[in-house]
């Protein structure tokens, strides 16, 4: 799962990420959200692109919706859907409670996790024995749950990425889908023919 993290480059020049690596690298990394970011990109862009193109665009009695002006609408739609489920499906809800579908596959239950994991004295005797490490650990965790919750971190900047390669995804899906319909063959644009 560590290839993905290539894709999020901007996540993971973040200062937040570097500063917190224990944290952010085993939810983002082990746990895999940067292929599950990209993996919602992915579905959400072809989706909505396929939706505009067979549905908007092969209409049997009018090209009325075969229209930049509603491409636009659903590469906006795309964008903001991906961005929601990137931050509360990914990341987790805002002050998410746990046993809520928000909390259970977050950033924030991948850190209580990870925390009980380090200070376990039968898998990590070292840490565990240490109560300034104990204490560090802890502080990290809480700091990292208080920024998220007021959406610092690397919560936006994941979230906008997994808009910016929802947007590419719907944009490639349109390209290739476009040429299958009735209507909409110029939309976004039209190649310049030869």
């Amino acid at each position: 799962m560590e290839f993905f993290k290539y894709f999020f480059f901007t996540v993971t020049g973040d200062k937040a990420y570097k500063a917190e690596t224990w944290f952010h690298t085993n939810f983002f990394e082990t746990n895999g959200a940067f292929f599950f970011g990209l993996l919602w990109a992915f579905i959400i862009g072809v989706a909505l692109a396929a939706i505009f193109y067979l549905v908007c665009c092969n209409n049997k009695e009018s090209n009325a919706l075969a229209k930049i002006h509603v491409w636009a609408i659903f590469l906006i739609l795309a964008g903001a859907l991906t961005f929601f489920v990137a931050d509360w499906g990914i990341i987790g809800q805002r002050g998410a409670k746990v046993g809520s579908s928000f909390y259970e596959h977050s950033f924030y239950k991948a850190n209580e996790k990870l925390f009980t994991e380090l200070t376990n004295p039968s898998k990590h005797a070292e840490i565990a024995k240490n109560p300034t490490v104990v204490q560090q650990l802890a502080s990290t965790k809480q700091n990292i749950k208080q920024d998220l919750d007021h959406g610092k971190d690397v919560r936006n900047i994941f979230n906008i990425t997994c808009v910016v390669w929802s947007i590419i995804f719907f944009y490639l899906a349109s390209i290739t889908i476009k040429g299958y319909t009735r209507f909409g063959i110029p939309v976004p644009h039209k190649w310049p023919s030869k």
